[in-house]
């Protein structure tokens, strides 16, 4: 076996699971994304097991979809509510993703689902009763106003059902019956259009349609109609791909919302809120965004994988029976080392080094203490040789825990001296990694 190794670590997205709990992780697996790709490269040497993998975190990546999904829709829908007369439908707050069970997700989905039917159902009626009150209603006094006057004259009025509603009228007295019907079916149709339009719509989207709608009503022909008619269906087309495009960055934001809800960061505090206003669908989400969001996301990945390295390190090496110091330097942000012993050792320790940015579990037996006699010779290789075997065990727990191992370098015991570790070089970081550079070559 070996006295050094460097080992190549690639931990699962379950396995952030643990730190986060599995909504959570899944969340963050959703706003980083390609986890799964890069993962499943590492992995398909364990094919069995890396399918089974797959399936438990598509179950929960599923289940983490549709609760974002949800939330995005509640804060489109309660922005549309609040351009709506009177109390509405109560909508439930967006669910942050933690610890819950797949159980208590689709509990809150089917809750969810329930107040969104009914605050969408709202919206829609409202839609309807507005579309009427425009082009079923004349102005008062029949004078000749816009159709913008004519919207803005009718909304409040529309918003409850009008108890008596004036027949529409057709102008023009020379108009044939047959003539009559047919804008009075192209009338129905533009009405049609605006029952339908999507309920997240903004008042001033809406509006753009409405005219568009109320220029059909207003048309002296049939063929005018017509060609109006066009212009309504044209506009409500490119309205939808506006809608769309906003529950699509609703959803995007949404998703970013729950990993970033994991990130205690002064710096992401302005990239929440402005997310915020993206779910609500008051403002796009764009690259810059986009980006800074994306990158918050990847900083609770990686902060969560190196806390579950740091536990399961700690947790297995006191397992095998080592006494474990950490935080006993730090080499940089990325790179922290644990120092590891058996009580029995009274010369010798098991230097750990995590290089996070590398991936990479660095370890070493080292020499703290005596002479370099036979006896001493002989003594440090019954420690390479028990270290050897621990890091058989350290390595199988490590797998069982989510983390992916590759071996890349191994020295075996006796192949060359200990070194030495002398206490002058612990506050003196620059000879430190220079002895760590030699000992690694």
């Amino acid at each position: 076996m070996s006295s050094a190794s460097v080992t190549d670590l690639v931990i699962a997205p379950l396995a952030v699971g643990a730190v986060l709990g599995f909504a959570a992780g899944a969340a963050v697996s959703l706003a980083v994304g390609g986890v799964l790709t890069s993962v499943g490269t590492a992995l398909e040497r364990r094919h069995a097991q890396w399918e089974a993998e797959k399936c438990a975190e598509a179950v929960w990546e599923a289940a983490a979809g549709h609760v974002v999904g949800r939330n995005a829709r509640i804060e489109l829908a309660r922005t549309a509510l609040g351009s709506v007369a009177g109390p509405g439908p109560i909508l439930p707050r967006p669910l942050v993703l933690g610890k819950q069970s797949l159980e208590e997700l689709h509990a809150w989905c089917a809750r969810a689902d329930a107040a969104l039917d009914a605050a969408e159902a709202c919206l829609s009626g409202v839609a309807v009763r507005r579309a009427a009150a425009l082009l079923r209603t004349a102005p008062d006094g029949g004078a000749a106003v816009s159709a913008v006057q004519v919207w803005a004259d009718r909304m409040a009025q529309a918003d409850r059902p009008p108890e008596r509603r004036a027949a529409a009228t057709v102008e023009g007295t020379a108009a044939s019956r047959s003539t009559a019907a047919d804008l009075a079916r192209e009338v129905a149709g533009a009405e049609r259009v605006l029952g339908r339009l999507p309920e997240t719509a903004t008042a001033d989207e809406r509006a753009d349609v409405v005219v568009a709608a109320a220029r059909v009503a207003a048309a002296r022909s049939v063929i005018e109609a017509r060609n109006r008619m066009d212009d309504l269906r044209d506009r409500e087309q490119l309205l939808r791909k506006r809608c769309s495009r906003r529950l699509d960055d609703s959803n995007a934001a949404s998703v970013f919302l729950q990993a970033l809800a994991h990130l205690d960061d002064e710096a992401a505090v302005p990239v929440r809120e402005a997310l915020h206003e993206v779910a609500a669908g008051r403002r796009p989400l764009d690259a810059g965004l986009r980006s800074q969001a994306r990158h918050g996301a990847e900083v609770v990945r990686d902060a969560a994988e190196r806390r579950l390295l740091r536990e399961t390190l700690l947790g297995s090496l006191r397992g095998l029976g080592y006494e474990v110091t950490e935080g006993l330097r730090t080499l940089t942000p990325e790179r922290g080392q644990l120092v590891a012993a058996r009580s029995g050792w009274r010369e010798h320790e098991v230097r750990l080094t995590v290089d996070h940015e590398n991936g990479e579990l660095r370890a070493l037996v080292v020499r703290t203490g005596g002479d370099r006699s036979l006896d001493a010779a002989r003594a440090d290789v019954e420690r390479e040789e028990e270290w050897c075997t621990s890091l058989l065990a350290l390595h199988q727990q490590l797998v069982e825990q989510g983390v992916e191992i590759e071996v890349t370098s191994l020295t075996e015991p006796g192949a060359r001296p200990m070194p030495a570790v002398g206490l002058r070089n612990e506050s003196d970081p620059a000879a430190v990694r220079e002895q760590e550079r030699r000992w690694n070559r």
